[in-house]
């Protein structure tokens, strides 16, 4: 349900790339990018979520999540090259996340929240800087 109310929201970005008068491309690679980010986050999240409450899991499918969301970012850039920057710090996030999810040490939920919300704010800036 988190990944598709992701992907849903994210196709804001691309509706107002079109109202813009933005290349469909260019909204379509965005929105792949975002759903990128989604796709890597969120599994990453709910593990870490199960790690802090029932202690050791599985982290096979947290590591699949990460590789799938690096290949949708770098997919967006064969659409619209100008989202390299983007593809880009999503890639730079699920290496982050493949890291951290392997440290012993687990944040706070909510310190894992701010991060993810500041890393979702990272890849909308990095983007944007590419597009513009």
């Amino acid at each position: 349900p988190e990944l598709a109310g992701a992907v849903g929201i994210a196709a804001v970005a691309a509706s107002i790339i079109v109202a813009g008068g933005g290349d469909w491309r260019l909204a379509a690679a965005a929105w792949m990018v975002l759903v990128a980010r989604a796709v890597a986050s969120i599994p990453y999240v709910r593990t870490q979520i199960v790690r802090t409450r029932r202690g050791p899991t599985p982290l096979g499918p947290t590591d699949r999540f990460q590789l799938a969301g690096a290949a949708l970012a770098f997919a967006a850039v064969a659409v619209d090259g100008r989202v390299l920057f983007g593809a880009l710090a999503v890639a730079a996030l699920a290496i982050a996340q493949s890291v951290a999810v392997r440290r012993e040490f687990i944040p706070a939920v909510k310190v894992i929240g701010i991060r993810q919300m500041v890393a979702g704010l990272a890849v909308v800036i990095a983007t944007a800087l590419g597009a513009g």
